[in-house]
């Protein structure tokens, strides 16, 4: 919503659910993505979004103009096939969000194996993002989506 409200980005908002069984997961949501891509063509930024499992809620919290977000992580994968454009669009979104909120990003975790490369073969505008974890609060990662949502107008828009 704060995307297409205050920035004018169309949106697909897929809510569907893929974790069943993590195991079959990324199958299942390489389907729901080449769906999409089947039907629209390609896009701008595919945004795969999650939240880790860190326990320390002081690792993955950090303040933003007086108030708490969740920090954000960015994930790649090496055996994707379209890794370096992967990698170029991260570090352009992790440059732009540590410019416009120093200590927001927690950092960029590169695996050498993704689990089917985190369907980030399947476009070049394909980025993962993990808010937060399960000891965020909601509210704490609706601060970060705003933050995010402005970083996302920035690069779209071309002022990166």
């Amino acid at each position: 919503r704060e995307l297409e409200d205050n920035y004018g980005i169309s949106v697909i908002h897929d809510k569907t659910d893929h974790c069943k069984s993590y195991n079959d997961s990324y199958k299942r949501s390489n389907e729901t993505v080449y769906n999409y891509l089947s039907k629209y063509g390609d896009f701008k930024m595919i945004i795969d979004l999650h939240r880790d499992s860190v326990d320390n809620k002081a690792a993955t919290t950090t303040d933003i103009y007086g108030m708490s977000a969740a920090k954000i992580m960015f994930v790649n994968a090496k055996n994707s096939t379209r890794y370096a454009k992967n990698k170029e669009l991260t570090d352009k979104v992790y440059n732009k969000t540590s410019e416009l909120f120093p200590g927001l990003v927690r950092k960029i975790t590169t695996y050498n194996r993704g689990k089917n490369a985190f369907n980030q073969s399947l476009s070049d505008g394909c980025i993962l993002f993990e808010v937060g974890s399960h000891t965020n609060t909601p509210e704490e990662a609706k601060v970060t989506a705003q933050c995010m949502a402005r970083v996302i107008a920035e690069i779209l828009n071309g002022n990166n």
